[in-house]
């Protein structure tokens, strides 16, 4: 038990204690954004905000649950991936007015040099992913992880 559970922590950093599986796998995702939404995918609205002590990233994305976003860090740029497996056809949908649809997409946020990418945290709450990325006075090494949302 003890060893599964290290090669579990070995193939899976994150900033939380324990094992993290993520439901969407990087992979997969970046398959299906090039198969399916090729050209249409709509960028949402985001907001940075500096404090004293940290960053902070606020993506407006309604109607989404927190198993469809897939959070990577690479140094300092946040990758924020969404794909929903579940999609209602266009085709049986007759729109009014349609004017957000983040059904999949990518968005890379790069964050400056003093963000400690490698503590950031985020949220999932009504409609708005949050991120909190605290800042740093030491130089932070090359970091590479997934993001947990709670």
């Amino acid at each position: 038990m003890e060893n599964h559970i290290s090669k579990l922590e070995q193939q899976q950093q994150s900033v939380y204690p324990g094992a993290y599986i993520p439901i969407l796998h990087q992979e997969d995702v970046k398959e299906a954004l090039k198969a399916t939404r090729e050209g249409t995918i709509v960028q949402p609205p985001v907001n940075i905000r500096e404090f004293n002590e940290c960053y902070t990233v606020e993506v407006c994305t309604p109607g989404l649950n927190r198993e469809d976003f897939l959070i990577t860090v690479e140094d300092q740029s946040v990758h924020i991936t969404v794909l929903q497996k579940e999609l209602i056809p266009e085709s049986s949908t007759r729109f009014q007015l349609h004017e957000f649809n983040y059904e999949c997409f990518e968005r890379e946020i790069m964050l400056p040099l003093n963000a400690d990418t490698e503590q950031t945290r985020s949220e999932y709450q009504n409609g708005l992913l949050h991120l909190l990325v605290p800042k740093t006075n030491n130089p932070v090494d090359k970091v590479s992880m997934e993001v947990v949302v709670y």
